[in-house]
């Protein structure tokens, strides 16, 4: 086991290139060039079946869990 002094320490360019890539998509959702496949939201309380739905592979794109139920206000052509 390494000791704390002896763990390899992050490689500034390789930190630097990692900053830079995260700005890049960063900016590219900011201008929507970017989108992510929304395929469904759920009230936290169902975050069990949404997990089973993931589990499952029954779902294409990204599953978002509200925490309240008023902010489920997105388009219907996006659920499941």
């Amino acid at each position: 086991m390494l000791r704390f002094e002896e763990m390899p320490r992050p490689i500034p360019r390789a930190t630097e290139d990692l900053l830079r890539r995260g700005s890049d998509v960063l900016s590219w959702i900011a201008e929507g060039t970017l989108r992510a496949r929304l395929a469904s939201t759920f009230p936290l309380a169902e975050a069990a079946r949404a997990h089973r739905l993931l589990e499952s592979r029954e779902v294409v794109g990204k599953l978002v869990l509200l925490p309240m139920r008023e902010e489920i206000a997105l388009d219907n052509q996006y659920r499941i």
